[in-house]
This record gives C-alpha cells, structure tokens and sequence, in this order.
C-alpha cells in the first residue's frame, strides 16, 4: 500500500523527516518496505537553465527552422537550431544544453546530445512546455518571466512539489491501517500529537425525502446503507491538486466524480461507489445474487453468478457487485448528469467470499475485507458529497440515506496493571498509559487501584481482548524500550526420540548434497487426478475456492507433477525435486486420515550434460540408490514401506508432462519405526582383510533382484560384509527372456583371515543354489 508523505500531512503536522517516519512506523507494525521520492514533473526540471534570445535567423537549407543564439550566463553563447513559430530575440525561455536529460510529459526520456540538423551544428533545445512535463501545450516554445536572470537554474523561479511515498506491508489483521488517516492515527499516538480534523458530517440539503428508495435484504451482511442524490453534475477532468494526490500513490486520473470516490477511500479507508442515478431501473436492493444472473462488471468483464455473492440490484438486476466492483450499467461517463452516491458497511466475509467466487479483487474489497469503520461510514458519504459539489457543482434537493440495520457496541475490557506488567516485562506509568490509550482512541471508562475498563473503536476489529491491548500499548510504548532481564528462565523439554526434525534434516542434507531442489506445494488440488477407487477416499471440502481447489491431496504426485509441468514449460527439463508433506484420506468409516511423507521425484538427465559430462538418464536404478542412501542418512536401510514407481503415462497426460517421470516416497510414521527400533551397536575395527568375489550368472527375465539377494544373505550369512550390483545385461547372445547380472560380494570373518577352502565352500553353495532354485547358468 502506497501513503503519501505530502498527504499524510493534511491530517497530521509533521516536523519529522520522511526517513523519521518510515522508522517510526516500522518500528510500530506497519513496516515500510520503500521509500522513494516521487517527482510530480519528471525529471524535476534538473538541469534546465534560463537563457535570452540574442538573435533570431533562417535556417539557410529549411524554411520552418530557425537558427538562434542563446545567452546561459558566465558568456556562454549557445547557437541553437529551433523548430517554434513563437522563438524571438529577447526572450526569456527554458534551456537545455548538452548533457541534460528532457523529460516529456509523454514519451520516454532523452538526453540532449549535439546534432547537425540540415547541415547546422545545434548545441541544446529551447524547450516546449509538454518537452519538460510543465504541461500539453507544444504550440510554441516556453515564454518565461523577464524577471527571471539569465543563467540561473529554473528550478529557482519554478519551485516543484515533490513528494516522499511511504511502500507500507499491512498485515491482515489491520485494516484499520489501509488509509492515509489510519496511518495518521498511528503518528499520532507515537508522537502525541493531534490529528487535523478539517471534516463534519454536516451538510445543506433539500428537505425533501430521497426519490430512491433501497432495500436492505441482507441485514445481517449489511450493517449501514448511507446514500445520496446529487442532481446536475458536471462530469469533467479532475483538479491539479486531485490528480496529483492520486498519481501520487499511483492511480490514474479518471475523472472528477470517479477520482473523487478514489481520493475517499484512500484518505479515511472507506470505499465510496457512484452510480449513474439516470441508468438505475427502479429501487436499489442489497440482496445475495440468484444463480445464473450475470453483470458486466466495470472491467467490462461478463460474470455469471452463483447465488452466494452479496450484490445491489435494481428492478433490472444486478448493478454491482458489493463492496468489490460496480456495474457497467450503471457507470459513470462525461455524459451523466445526476448521480446515487453509496456509502455502506458490509460484512467482511461477504465480500471475501464475492470476492473468492469471481475472482476480482480491488482496492474496495481489499479494505471491506479487512473491515471499514462503521461509525465513519456516513461521515464519508457526506464528506464525498461535499467535494462533488465543490468540483463538480450539483444540487442537493433531497436529504440523504442512512440506513443502520443494527447498532454495534464498542467492545469493552479490562486493563489490569499487573497482568500488563508482567506481559509487557516492565511498568509503565499510569499517565503515559492512558496516554497511549487515549491515542488509539480508546476511551477509559473505569479506573481502579487495579486497572482500567476501556472500550475500543469499531474500527479496530482486530482488537477485542486484553492480551490485544497489550499488544497496542507495546508497540506504541516502544519494543526498544523493554530492557533485556539480567537472567533467562527456561524449562527443559522431553522430546520423544528419535527426533523426527533432526530425521528430516539428515535426509533432506543428503537431498540437497545429490543435487535435489526442496519445493513445498499446495495441500488442496483438483479431483480430477483422482480415478473411481480413489475419489472414494478423498477428503472433499463443504466450500472450496474453486474446483482447481477442492480435495486434500490424497498423493503428492499431482501436486509435484504441477511444478514439473511448470519447469519444463520454461526448458528446465533436468529435474531432481523433493517434498516434505502430509497425504490425507477418509475411511469408509468416515474418520479422517493424514499421514507424512518425504517425496522424491526425478526427470531428464542426471546431471546437466556438458563438455566432460555425458548424458545420464534417471532411471529406477538411480532413484533406489538415491532412497536408500536417505535411508541411511536417517539410520535405518530397510526400504520396507517405502515405494518407488515410474508415474503412469495417463497422470502423466493429464497434467501435461512429457518424457519419463520417476517417483520415491518414504512413509516417515514408518521411518522413525524402523528407527525406533533399531540397535546402535559399535564394533572394533577388524585387523583382519575382507575378500572380494565377482559372479556372473544367466537367469530369467522373471527373477527379482530381491530373490538373488537374500540367497546370497541366507549362504553367507555372518561372513557377508557386502553385496552390490555392479552390471545387468540384455541382449545378444542372450534370448529375449534372459539377462545377465554381475555380483561383487564382499566376504570378512572378524576372528581370523579367511582362506580359500572357506572361500570356496561359499561360492561354491551360492552357485549350485542358483543353479537348482533359479535356473541360472553361471559365466566364468
């Protein structure tokens, strides 16, 4: 949110500089994120000097050139070449010698360079008003004062008001804030100072009753309905002073009614609608919409509604959507003539969820969201009558609306001071206290040898209890002031072990150490990536945002395939990525089920190929080493409840991903399990020497690595150090239902050196067995 320095001093005094202020409200919660100055005319005339016409020529080769000489001062003499009807000697103009930088009122800036034109050396410009943003006129060169001395700078006889904008992050919680008023109020309870209140809600207007009539359906959705009708109108371009306050902050000038509504609710936070009182068929509602109405939206964007947005409707149907967007039905051009203003307080969710359900989010939802003040609510309407009639003329003939369907009270508590002492970590005196809280307008309405019973502005709606107080008292007060206590009490924590933090950074360090690139993805998906069997067990939501929306995930393999599919879309086809996450299921039983998991997914090549670097697709064999060394990482092997697959080409289709896709997950409830149960047993390092031995062997296609293995465990039992797989062949000579694997075992016996009858005996076993129970012909 973007707050003017300039504007924020309409409703404070402020001697501090813009850099003061950005301190103070960072230090306060509201946390400027930017401060920059802002130029109202770009480029701020720097540069530009006040020159005298001297002697006027034609241009020997152009009949609309001229050739001029310019005095700059200090007996500079510029021959300048100029294209103006209006150039004549003994002028005062604007110029702009070699090196300045012009900044046009459209167009990109340019330097001033020398430059022959029509065979003519000219060494500067004497410049248009449009030529360095002063206005639209490029009729003629720029006539200044004859008081003005030759020479001297133009920024010292025009003075440029520049502007200081303050880039404010506002949390959720303070919408009270999402003004140039709120931020005012925050100022003024850091600096104890008065707010400058140039406002009332008094207004002259006819005594007849409003010829509109509104209807409040949805009283519970809308708490106050204030409007007004304004009769003949001029709609035009807004004042100086208007656009400038609203370019400021970085809006566009519409015109004066629309710039107006803008100037509103970005000075007291509270949006202002206006609506074409011509173009109204009949009374207005506030009413939720009916399914399959549609509105054109001032976007120009064509919505059809779903029967849960709250909206205002005439006889005709809708004509806004509310508190987010009016309707082009009802819009405001040069044309109109008589005008509705509409002020309202609606309710916060209402508007979240128009605002969900469309898709649009503006200014005014941005705030209704966060919730505007109601006490202030016809305040603004008047007020926003008031500038009309100023800039726009207009009658007021009929008395204004003001419709409350229900009378908040201000929430009220208690301010213990020893609850605050203890909270705060020190005492602050009761005169600064109630300081503080008269600031925040907070009224007190008890004082007590313990405390003090307060109520709280609506407009607060994130304050309601008293630890919220503290909290405002606090950052007014002053966090730097809290001093730092000269011992630190702390309690000794009982974590269950193995520590399931320290588990999952064991593996995601190993992750990380292969090349991995951690990603954190959106629990909610689609039921789209969901076959029958599955659709069963998801965990549906009563109210999702959308369909893309509307399910737990019950795998993570959608949701990763999402961030493939986006990565590969931008050439990134080499992806090694990792999430830690939580799957969720419903049982048939209805009891709803989360579990976590570690997922590993990987695509392309191993690593980035390059000069030294051949291209190595990942394959199963990659992604199981990869799990197994995590495995380890963690302390344990066992890769039991853990999976890997090759993800189908129809999951595949579907979210649009192209080439092999392969997928690992660990179940962590059964990782820290095998975890939990395994035994830490240290060993002396052998002084005896291990033995290596390599099998080859023949068998068919049908054989699973995992039955090799656990022959070979089951022969060599406590002499196994290791067995590893070192190649697997198909192919010629081999038929189409055979392979070839090659073993490397590694024998060890800790009590004596192994020698080759021993040796023998087990590879002579393994052999035989491979041959009775598997078939397999042995290569030697």
């Amino acid at each position: 949110m973007k707050i003017s320095y300039n504007w924020l001093k309409n409703h404070i005094d402020l001697k501090e500089s813009p850099e003061e202020i950005s301190e103070l409200l960072t230090n306060c919660g509201l946390e400027v994120e930017d401060l920059y100055e802002y130029e109202f005319v770009k480029g701020g005339l720097k540069g530009l000097i006040v020159g005298k016409v001297i002697s006027v020529q034609k241009h020997p080769d152009a009949d609309k050139l001229k050739l001029t000489k310019v005095d700059i001062g200090n007996e500079n003499i510029l021959e300048i070449v100029c294209g103006a009807p209006n150039v004549k000697e003994n002028q005062k103009v604007v110029v702009a010698p070699v090196g300045v930088t012009v900044f046009p009122l459209s167009g990109e800036p340019f330097l001033i360079k020398k430059a022959k034109i029509r065979g003519v050396e000219s060494n500067g410009m004497i410049c248009a008003e449009d030529e360095i943003g002063l206005g639209t006129s490029h009729e003629g060169i720029m006539i200044i004062d004859e008081i003005c001395e030759v020479g001297k700078k133009v920024t010292d006889y025009i003075k440029i008001a520049n502007d200081y904008i303050f880039e404010i992050g506002i949390t959720p919680n303070r919408g009270d804030a999402t003004s140039h008023l709120g931020v005012a109020r925050d100022l003024r309870a850091l600096l104890n100072r008065k707010l400058n209140n140039k406002y009332d809600n008094k207004i002259e207007t006819g005594e007849n009753q409003s010829i509109i009539k509104v209807n409040i359906e949805e009283k519970e959705l809308c708490e106050i309905y204030s409007g007004i009708l304004i009769k003949n109108i001029t709609v035009k371009e807004s004042p100086l002073w208007l656009k400038e306050k609203l370019e400021s902050i970085g809006l566009n000038s519409v015109n004066n009614i629309v710039d107006i509504t803008n100037f509103i609710l970005h000075d007291i936070g509270q949006p202002v609608h206006a609506f074409d009182f011509d173009k109204i068929k009949g009374d207005i509602s506030v009413r939720k919409s009916i399914k399959s109405e549609k509105i054109t939206t001032l976007s120009n964007e064509v919505i059809e509604l779903s029967g849960n947005e709250l909206i205002i409707s005439d006889n005709s149907g809708p004509i806004a959507l509310a508190g987010v967007i009016g309707g082009m039905s009802t819009c405001i051009d040069f044309k109109s003539k008589n005008i509705f203003l509409e002020c309202a307080c609606f309710d916060m969710s209402a508007v979240r969820k128009t605002s969900k359900i469309t898709g649009i989010n503006t200014d005014s939802s941005f705030r209704f969201e966060r919730g505007v003040d109601p006490e202030n609510t016809y305040n603004a309407l008047i007020k926003t009558a008031k500038l009309i009639v100023e800039n726009a003329g207009g009658e007021l003939d009929f008395l204004p609306i003001n419709q409350i369907t229900s009378n908040r009270d201000r929430p009220e508590t208690f301010i213990s001071y020893e609850k605050l002492k203890r909270i705060l970590g020190v005492e602050i005196n009761k005169k600064t206290l109630q300081e503080i809280l008269t600031n925040l307008e907070m009224k007190v309405l008890e004082e007590n040898n313990e405390g003090l019973k307060i109520s709280i502005p609506l407009y607060r709606t994130d304050v309601t209890r008293d630890i919220d107080v503290f909290e405002e008292i606090l950052r007014i007060y002053g966090f730097e002031k809290i001093e730092l206590p000269e011992t630190v009490n702390t309690a000794i924590v009982n974590s269950s072990k193995p520590d399931r933090h320290i588990v999952k950074q064991k593996i995601f360090n190993y992750l990380k150490s292969q090349g991995f690139n951690e990603i954190i993805t959106n629990s909610l998906t689609s039921e789209k990536y969901y076959d029958d069997g599955e659709n069963q067990k998801l965990v549906k939501l009563k109210n999702p945002l959308s369909n893309e929306l509307a399910v737990m995930r019950y795998s993570m393999i959608p949701t990763m395939l999402e961030v493939v599919a986006y990565n590969k879309n931008r050439k990134m086809h080499d992806l090694k990525l990792f999430e830690s996450g939580k799957v969720y299921m419903q049982s048939e039983n209805g009891e709803f089920k989360e579990f976590e998991k570690i997922s590993l997914i990987v695509t392309g090549n191993i690593q980035t190929p390059g000069w030294k670097q051949k291209p190595e697709k990942a394959d199963y064999y990659y992604l199981k080493t990869i799990l197994e060394n995590s495995l380890k990482s963690a302390g344990t092997s066992s890769l039991k409840g853990h999976n890997i697959s090759c993800i189908d080409d129809k999951m595949l289709k579907l979210i649009d991903v192209k080439g092999e896709v392969w997928y690992a997950e660990i179940n962590f409830e059964k990782l820290i399990s095998n975890i939990s149960h395994n035994e830490f047993i240290l060993n002396e390092i052998s002084i005896f020497p291990e033995v290596s031995r390599d099998l080859n062997l023949i068998i068919d296609n049908t054989v699973k690595y995992s039955e090799l293995e656990n022959i070979i465990k089951k022969i060599a039992g406590k002499y196994l150090q290791r067995v590893s797989l070192t190649d697997i062949y198909t192919g010629k000579p081999l038929s189409e239902n055979q392979k070839s694997y090659t073993f490397n075992i590694i024998l060890y016996d800790n009590k004596k050196t192994m020698n080759d009858k021993q040796i023998d005996f087990i590879i002579q076993k393994l052999i035989s067995t491979f041959e009775n129970e598997l078939g397999a012909i042995i290569r030697k």
